[in-house]
């Protein structure tokens, strides 16, 4: 009784809420037509596009400082090597850096400040791409 109580309150909620809205027929030719019509939104001018300001290599080295967790796709101790997996991850949608730690070229998929959004990210990546041999490097 209860249940029959419950989902006769609910048909009726359901109902009201669908009682006020205006609904709009839509055929096959009203649909290009409006597709057609629709705005575009301009594109940013080539003059802000450019880059206000260059950055000394000081800069860059403070902040590439900042981000001291690095999600590894692989290493290896030849740089064509490490060439070669980049462009592979890149194609998969991945765009990676490379940069030399000890003698070994590491290909870098992405960086953190902080550990604990790294292993997050780290967990995330494994779980999709079903990849176990990714791993992080400190900096």
């Amino acid at each position: 009784m209860k249940s029959y109580k419950y989902s006769l309150i609910s048909l009726l909620i359901i109902l009201s809420a669908c009682s006020n809205k205006e609904l709009t027929k839509i055929d096959g030719t009203n649909v290009v037509e409006l597709t057609a019509n629709r705005e575009i939104p301009k594109a940013p001018s080539a003059e802000s596009q450019q880059l206000s300001k260059t950055f000394s290599l000081t800069q860059i080295l403070e902040n590439r400082a900042l981000f001291n967790y690095h999600i590894v796709g692989g290493s290896s101790k030849r740089k064509n090597t490490a060439l070669t997996l980049s462009q592979q991850l890149y194609k998969k949608g991945y765009p990676c850096r490379i940069i030399e730690t000890n003698g070994r070229y590491r290909v870098i998929i992405q960086s953190f400040a902080s550990k604990e959004v790294a292993v997050q990210e780290l967990k995330r990546l494994k779980k999709l791409n079903h990849k176990p041999d990714l791993w992080i490097l400190k900096e």
